[in-house]
Formats: structure tokens, sequence, C-alpha cells
């Protein structure tokens, strides 16, 4: 059976509406998808919300599926994407 998360802490679409509605300071997102995952279609759905809520994100496309080699070898673009000061993944 499929759990429904729809207007719960587990929906991104509900999370990101939430968000987009609050005052103050907003995320930068980083999303990553590969072109054979099975995600891919979620995924630019999810970046097509973002836009429509006015929130700034960082969205990528590129080879690979769903899976841990795709993931580890992306982590380093999002290490670098990162604002992080001081920190070994800038050098």
């Amino acid at each position: 059976p499929e759990l429904n998360v729809d207007g719960t802490s587990s929906d991104l679409f509900h999370l990101a509406t939430e968000v987009a509605r609050r005052n103050g300071p907003k995320p930068n997102l980083f999303l990553w998808c590969g072109q054979g995952d099975e995600l891919l279609d979620d995924s630019r759905l999810f970046r097509r919300h973002l836009q429509s809520g006015g929130l700034v994100h960082h969205y990528i496309e590129g080879p690979g599926g769903h899976d841990w080699g795709c993931w580890e070898r992306e982590v380093q673009s999002i290490l670098t994407w990162l604002p992080l000061r001081g920190s070994a993944a800038k050098s």
C-alpha cells in the first residue's frame, strides 16, 4: 500500500508552499536528478513548484539513475555549491 503524506511534514510540496508563504529568510535549495532516474518527472514537477513559489534553488540534471554511484559522484557538486567558509570542500 502507498503511504499518503499529503499536507504533512513529509510532503515536500506542502513544506515548500509553507516556506514560500512565511516572512523572513528562505533557504536556497540544491536539487540534482539523474536523467535515468524513475523520479525525474517528480523532480521536474517539484522544480516548477519551487519556481511558482519564488523559492531560490539550484537544479541540475545529469547522467545516471537512482543509485549510490550517482549520489556519491554528485555529492562533490553539492559540497562545492554550499557556502562553507574555511571548509575543506572549498579548497
